[in-house]
């Protein structure tokens, strides 16, 4: 069975108590797991996503977390393997790292940190951070951006070998060309889909880029570049996380959703966020998902789960409603929504 996970969003300004409160009614409904998307120097409102992981892990039981995604060029290896590792035993297990790259370049900047280079930076931090998290003893590394030597790094994580890393990325959308930086015909992006077969155990493509056919496609090609490194990937023990950010609003009055989730989208542009892309419409959140009756609502979020027959690696899909009432959408979601959801 696919998982039904649920996200919260950058620059909407919603309160650290409405997150809180949001997180624990996750885990009171039954759904599976809790995302925050990570940013460090964004003219936008919001929270460190690590440390509110770590108030949630001691406020909840069950439910996972997971980072949707988490811009690893920005940090340092020993910093952030032991703010995960930190988190990997508050939780008992229960973190998940998302990944990518990073795409706002003055955020770089702003960090010191060079935004050409933020590849190869990811490279060596995925490097890293796995010798951290599993060698014994004194640890060392020698790389371009990054050394170790004789590091001693304990406890090691909860999780073994290690918390799940997941990828995001590595399909590209040729609609998404109203991004200033990157002028692509859509397609699969070989060194993104090389470096998740080579580091990661699992990927995290987000609904705006992929669908059915790119996830069957794209599995194959992790498949076939894990040979290249000595792995062998299977369904059973790999991990595909969709993600949809912003595209479903519930209510019976279509019109009342379709202005709720413009309220939502006027939100969170500002110089530096969603400006950087060239402010891309707000059409394109509609044109991806669902503002209207439950019923829509099901129907679109049915076909997503159904893509598991295909792409027997889906694990789960987590949704981030287009509301600063997210509360109130988690629960029209479980009344409304999940009775008639085809699984």
């Amino acid at each position: 069975m696919v998982e039904i996970g649920f996200c919260l969003s950058v620059g909407s300004g919603i309160t650290i108590d409405q997150r809180h409160e949001f997180a624990e009614e996750v885990e009171r409904l039954g759904y599976e797991s809790f995302w925050l998307p990570h940013f460090l120097a964004r003219d936008v409102h919001g929270f460190d996503t690590l440390d509110s992981f770590c108030a949630l892990a001691a406020k909840t039981q069950r439910i996972l977390f997971g980072t949707g995604v988490f811009q690893l060029p920005l940090s340092r290896p020993v910093d952030l393997a032991r703010r995960i590792v930190t988190i990997d035993h508050i939780s008992k297990g229960r973190f998940i790292l998302g990944a990518g790259v990073g795409w706002i370049p003055s955020e770089f900047e702003m960090m010191g940190v060079s935004y050409k280079e933020r590849a190869g930076r990811a490279d060596e931090m995925l490097e890293c951070l796995k010798k951290l998290w599993t060698e014994d003893g004194e640890v060392s590394y020698q790389g371009k951006y990054f050394q170790l030597k004789d590091y001693y790094f304990e406890p090691k994580p909860v999780k073994k070998p290690h918390p799940p890393i997941l990828w995001g990325g590595g399909y590209w959308k040729a609609e998404k060309q109203w991004h200033p930086d990157v002028k692509q015909p859509s397609g699969f992006i070989d060194p993104v889909i090389r470096r998740i077969a080579r580091f990661c155990d699992g990927w995290l493509p987000d609904l705006d880029s992929v669908g059915e056919a790119e996830l069957v496609e794209g599995m194959e090609r992790i498949k076939a570049a894990s040979k290249e490194f000595g792995r062998t990937i299977t369904d059973d023990k790999w991990d595909i996380t969709l993600n949809s950010y912003g595209s479903i609003n519930i209510n019976n009055d279509s019109k009342k959703a379709l202005e709720e989730a413009q309220r939502f989208y006027a939100s969170r542009i500002r110089k530096g966020y969603y400006q950087v892309q060239g402010a891309p419409p707000f059409d394109l959140l509609k044109e991806r998902g669902t503002f209207g009756p439950p019923e829509a609502v099901a129907e679109l979020v049915s076909t997503w789960l159904s893509w598991k027959k295909k792409v027997p690696a889906l694990r789960r899909v987590f949704i981030m409603f287009a509301s600063l009432n997210p509360i109130e959408q988690l629960r029209r979601f479980h009344v409304q929504v999940a009775p008639l959801l085809k699984r």
